[in-house]
């Protein structure tokens, strides 16, 4: 049985035999939104809410009920595997930052 995930935190893993695959999930209340638009960076990731009028990539988030928590895959070629804390004080109310 899984553990439910913190509020303040994303989990990322890969997906097992997809070298530039991975799994994101967290239980904060930006991911039980619909779909969230993610800009991953060398040292960072970026996770906002796109606006009605969005026209860009976004990703559409899977709902967990046993963990309480949201999920959605992603693709990219830098390594962003880990369990990370949500960045506080570079958050804001429209936008998620983690710390690689």
């Amino acid at each position: 049985m899984g553990r439910k995930l913190e509020q303040n935190r994303v989990t990322i893993t890969r997906v097992k035999s997809k070298a530039d695959i991975y799994t994101v999930a967290s239980s904060n209340d930006m991911f039980t939104e619909k779909y969230i638009i993610v800009k991953v960076y060398e040292d960072s990731i970026e996770f906002s809410l796109p606006s009605i009028d969005y026209q860009g990539k976004s990703y559409s988030l899977n709902k967990n009920p046993k963990r309480k928590s949201c999920n959605f895959t992603l693709k990219t070629t830098i390594n962003i595997e880990g369990s990370f804390l949500i960045d506080e004080e570079e958050s804001t109310e429209d936008e998620l930052i983690i710390l690689l």
